[in-house]
């Protein structure tokens, strides 16, 4: 089997790529996001090439999969917070309003690339208030978090509506297409219709 690298460090999408069930090295991918600039969705799926393509020369034998997500709310993206006060921001301009969550992932190996995005819309209710939102963000640690919340803890609080083709995808990494273009790459070899 072609040796798999993932291009992250990110605790959640590591938790998220394991699930996959496939031996892989993690490596930190030596790529400034903060240098590349778009439209949202395009910046994810830029943000997920840059960090596979950062380490394909470092590995030109292995299948480097990178990986991105950005949160855009009225043609804006939000980054991640990095404090409670930032973060309780954040979530206050969500109240009330649909945003989206791109995530975005690339597959590199040698000269040939896959690249793929999952959009998520995200309705978040007008009724929840400050207190509730304060103590998430310090019960879940969510200032390293895209739009500082997480979907799979309390979160899920915060919408009444979400539209998603894959619902991985608003934990950053969408898995249902992903492993469509792994396959294409010679994994799950009990999935091909070979």
């Amino acid at each position: 089997m072609t040796p798999l690298v993932f291009a992250s460090t990110s605790r959640y999408k590591l938790a998220q790529f394991a699930r996959l069930n496939l031996p892989f090295k993690a490596m930190a991918p030596p790529f400034d996001e903060e240098e590349v600039k778009g439209a949202p969705k395009q910046l994810a799926i830029d943000r997920a090439l840059g960090k596979a393509l950062s380490l394909s020369a470092e590995r030109p034998n292995s299948v480097i999969v990178g990986s991105d997500q950005t949160l855009e709310i009225e043609g804006e993206v939000l980054g991640k917070p990095g404090t409670h006060d930032r973060a309780l921001i954040q979530l206050q301009r969500l109240r009330g309003k649909t945003h989206y969550l791109h995530s975005a992932y690339a597959l590199v190996h040698g000269d040939r690339i896959t690249t793929g995005c999952v959009t998520a819309a995200m309705t978040a209710r007008h009724e929840i208030g400050d207190r509730f939102l304060s103590e998430m963000i310090a019960k879940d640690d969510t200032t390293d978090c895209c739009g500082a919340y997480k979907w799979e803890s309390m979160g899920i609080f915060l919408f009444d509506r979400v539209e998603v083709s894959d619902h991985n995808a608003i934990v950053g990494l969408p898995l249902l297409s992903l492993i469509q273009s792994l396959i294409g790459y010679g994994f799950f070899p009990f999935l091909s219709h070979k």
